[in-house]
């Protein structure tokens, strides 16, 4: 009889999910977050779409850091997108921290701008052009001292993470329309801003790379 029971469960389980294990697998999502401020229409744990700021509950480790991120999602109309790193205030100004934000124009490319501490310096758009921002997915990456910062963004599912296959990096100057700043962030606040956009990815993770 317990044979029978068994080894009906085992059937059922089969039949529901093919595998019992694949239930559990979840594509996507995002890390656990504190709504700061604006207005969203979807606010979960699978999707962030509208105007507003969130914060991470989960702080980053140290100043001293190198983080990654991965987003996928999509820009409406000429909205926007930030990934806020290593900020001291916990709503995230513009201010405070590294910031890294998308910006979708009026033709439908993605203009990108990079701001440390209030200081800011644009991503050419020659090192964009391949990314649309009807449907983008990428990681963007933070190394962090409190007086040095540099930025790295890869396209998600590269072949491989490595420094030379990046789509943009800080410390490339060709990549930039003028001087990196010379600062870093000073706190361990993290998040992002939303200006009529849609998320269904913002996963924190260790660095791809390590840079000595």
């Amino acid at each position: 009889m317990e044979k029978f029971i068994l080894k009906s469960l085992v059937i059922l389980c089969t039949l529901a999910t093919i595998s019992c294990g694949k239930a559990t697998e979840i594509e996507g999502g995002l890390d656990n977050y504190v709504y700061v401020s604006g207005t969203f229409t979807q606010q979960d744990s699978t999707a962030l779409t509208g105007t507003g700021t969130v914060r991470f509950t989960s702080t980053l480790p140290s100043i001293n850091a190198s983080k990654s991120i991965e987003l996928t999602g999509e820009i409406y109309n000429t909205g926007s997108i930030t990934a806020v790193f290593f900020s001291d205030n916990t709503a995230l100004p513009s201010n405070r921290g590294v910031q890294i934000k998308f910006l979708r124009t009026a033709s439908a490319s993605l203009n990108g701008l990079i701001t440390v501490n209030g200081v800011s310096v644009g991503i050419l758009d020659t090192r964009l052009a391949y990314i649309t921002p009807g449907s983008f997915s990428l990681i963007l990456e933070v190394h962090n001292t409190p007086s040095a910062s540099r930025v790295i963004v890869w396209k998600k599912d590269s072949v491989s993470y490595s420094l030379s296959n990046v789509e943009v990096d800080s410390d490339t100057a060709s990549h930039l329309s003028g001087a990196f700043p010379s600062d870093g962030g000073a706190g361990l606040y993290s998040g992002l801003q939303l200006n009529d956009a849609h998320l269904t990815a913002a996963v924190v993770s260790d660095a791809k790379v390590v840079i000595p």
